[in-house]
């Protein structure tokens, strides 16, 4: 099962998400990408609004149509990130199946991987 994971680290704007959304969604491979995997962990801040995540919705319904199977992680512990993920998944644009999880190794053995890597 063909999963891809992305991590992000200390500042997090939506030009990083933004970015890393458009290089996983405009692969040749995505059509084939059934698990995405977004860790937040290293996150210190940010500076994403819920306007931001309505547009990032947008951007994944319409990849949806040439994969409407794929299933996202978070992986967050910070309350701020399981909030947008959670406006992410309340919004009516919101094509995808959302899942949270306290750690990387959680959220890959959800995925089918080894939890160690790689």
């Amino acid at each position: 099962m063909p999963v891809v994971t992305r991590t992000f680290f200390g500042q997090l704007t939506s030009d990083d998400l933004f970015n890393s959304m458009i290089e996983i969604e405009g692969d040749a491979r995505f059509d084939r990408l059934r698990h995405a995997i977004s860790d937040f962990i290293a996150v210190t801040s940010d500076e994403l609004t819920e306007v931001h995540v309505v547009e990032h919705a947008a951007i994944d319904r319409a990849a949806a149509y040439t994969n409407p199977d794929l299933v996202i992680s978070i992986v967050a512990t910070d309350q701020r990130i399981l909030e947008l993920a959670a406006s992410y998944v309340a919004s009516r644009l919101a094509p995808y199946a959302v899942k949270t999880f306290p750690t990387l190794a959680d959220a890959r053995r959800y995925a089918g991987l080894s939890a160690a890597g790689p």
